[in-house]
């Protein structure tokens, strides 16, 4: 399995503009912020949609399994064979999982871990050594046993154990685990209580399925980064879009005027949209990048030779393998090409004259570059609230803090505990609570310049339950809300050391102008099971938060519903635009 050539840095500047011209190559530029519709970072090798594929789906594994219901088990990269406390996943790595109950009660967890081969090869030299290094471990009064498994041989390297955990207080558990090395990546394996025989038989098909990883994206994953007429100024709308139009998205002219066909790539989409009769055209294409480089090539060379042609106005970003360039004469053409991992995005653009340039660059900048993403992070939180609200760069700056509503203003806004249901009280605010991010273990940022009030009570149950309303604008409020609804989707489980949180949907009735929540159960070894519920409600410029440790669901729905109430008692209309 090949690692993945990464051809540019995942963080984008989307919403600045700068002239660049042709760049091939090169160093990743340094210092450029990264927007909110960059993707995330850290996917040297392979992204998790790009994962996901190798995880093998229930008819490919013996007959009796089904995809387990609930949250994922502990699997191969956070069990410990040499402990009774879990690890962490390793640093630096990209992980999908997946657990199959099967007929007879065993449990099977699948991973894969891409970090790198060096880690691959390392991970599979000490799950070798273990029933050497470690063949028995205790804690108090159980005990486990690690034996050798043995596995076939299977991918660069495999190596298996046998751990039987006995213990006065339950029966006996046997545990069969499993890791191949595959190129950048490894597959580990763990299943409790089943069958050996079988359990190399899930080994060897989990391994098959594995070398999907190294697919190249798919026509369907291609066609996610095509512009919609959504994507466009108003007015466009499809038009012929035959396959014998394509050949211009792989050919450049030469000064002299002699065209050079660059090659057809192995898979590619497009779509054409016009604006009126006579009007603009605007073609765009998606496909696989392995003759994009030479293309690009080509493209610079002209621009550097010619001399009659112009820069076309690209954004300021980090994918510095990209071209753009103005065709002279009328109709004017204009290109632009970038190259993102293993995946080219193009556009070629007719406009009657050169007055429609501007237009063509803000198409590129505004609804075209960010969708090449969505490719490899289709269920990204910041992609999903991006396409949820339709939110893109915003046109203007926000107003500074204060503008929305003081915060004076957002107190009359927070209920006092005669507006709760009974038996809270007023209790010392804490931030801290108010911060609460299912997605992390730390304490998450409010939005930059907004204004803040919050509120903490405690319930005579034990509980405690903190209330923010944060004014940042109705974007900021929409985008807090998506961003929570895509949690369960995005960050279903959390860990870090000792500790698990499992994040699921908290039903809300329709309440403010958009609203979602969160059940976050975390569990510890050394502490009890923490339930937490959280939700937002946007209204208007503000959203409104509601985090509660422990406590009733009931009672916090009902919570929520008092608290967005109470939040109307802020004053409004203001110049900003609140309801």
């Amino acid at each position: 399995m090949r690692r993945m050539r990464v051809l540019a840095c995942a963080a984008v500047a989307l919403l600045t503009t700068a002239a660049a011209g042709t760049a091939v190559g090169g160093d990743v530029a340094r210092g450029v912020p990264a927007p909110a519709a960059s993707p995330p970072l850290g996917d040297d090798y392979f992204t998790s949609s790009e994962m996901e594929r190798g995880l093998p789906a229930v008819a490919d594994l013996p007959a009796g399994y089904t995809v387990a219901d609930g949250s994922t088990d502990v699997g191969f990269a956070t069990s410990n064979p040499c402990s009774f406390m879990p690890s962490d996943f390793p640093n630096n790595t990209t992980v999908v999982s997946r657990t199959y109950a099967h007929r007879s009660g065993a449990r099977l967890t699948i991973d894969i871990v891409a970090s790198g081969s060096t880690s691959a090869r390392e991970t599979v030299a000490s799950t070798a050594a273990v029933p050497r290094t470690c063949p028995t471990v205790t804690d108090i009064d159980d005990i486990r046993r690690n034996s050798p498994l043995p596995v076939p041989s299977l991918g660069d390297a495999s190596a298996g154990m046998i751990s039987v955990t006995e213990s006065p207080h339950h029966p006996p558990q046997r545990r069969y685990s499993a890791v191949v090395a595959l190129g950048d990546v490894y597959v580990g394996f763990v299943e409790t209580d089943g069958d050996q025989a079988r359990f190399i038989e899930v080994v060897k098909a989990g391994t098959r399925t594995a070398d999907k990883v190294d697919d190249p994206p798919s026509a369907t994953d291609l066609e996610r980064a095509l512009m919609t007429t959504a994507d466009l100024p108003a007015g466009y709308r499809p038009a012929d879009d035959s396959v014998e139009n394509t050949r211009d998205f792989f050919t450049e002219t030469k000064c002299d005027g002699t065209p050079v066909d660059y090659g057809t790539p192995a898979t590619f989409v497009h779509r054409t949209f016009t604006k009126g009769s006579g009007g603009p055209t605007i073609r765009v294409a998606v496909g696989t990048a392995e003759r994009a480089v030479d293309l690009i090539g080509a493209i610079s060379s002209r621009q550097g030779t010619c001399g009659t042609d112009t820069e076309l106005r690209l954004p300021s970003t980090d994918l510095t393998t990209r071209a753009g360039i103005v065709y002279p004469g009328l109709p004017v053409r204009a290109r632009a090409i970038f190259v993102y991992r293993d995946v080219f995005t193009q556009i070629l653009a007719t406009t009657p004259d050169l007055t429609g340039i501007p237009e063509i660059e803000k198409i590129i900048e505004k609804g075209w570059l960010s969708k090449v993403f969505d490719v490899y992070y289709p269920d990204s939180p910041e992609r999903q609230r991006l396409h949820a609200w339709g939110l893109s760069a915003p046109a203007t700056s926000p107003p500074p803090a204060g503008e929305y509503y003081t915060s004076v203003e957002l107190e009359r806004g927070l209920p006092a505990a005669a507006d709760l249901p009974a038996g809270y009280t007023v209790a010392p605010d804490d931030d801290e609570l108010g911060r609460f991010s299912p997605c992390d273990f730390l304490p998450a940022a409010f939005p930059d310049d907004a204004t803040i009030a919050s509120r903490t009570f405690t319930h005579r149950g034990g509980t405690q339950l903190t209330i923010v309303i944060v004014a940042a604008g109705s974007a900021s409020a929409r985008e807090a809300v998506a961003r929570t609804a895509a949690i369960p989707t995005t960050c279903p489980d959390v860990s870090q050391m000792y500790q698990w949180r499992t994040n699921t949907r908290l039903p809300l009735p329709a309440l403010g102008d958009a609203s979602a929540g969160v059940v976050s159960v975390t569990e510890s070894p050394h502490d009890f099971t923490t339930r937490i519920y959280s939700a937002v409600v946007a209204y208007g410029d503000v959203y409104v938060g509601f985090v509660e440790t422990g406590g009733d669901q009931a009672r916090f729905v009902k919570a929520v519903e008092a608290g967005v109430r109470t939040a109307r008692k802020i004053d409004g209309p203001k110049r900003y635009g609140r309801r």
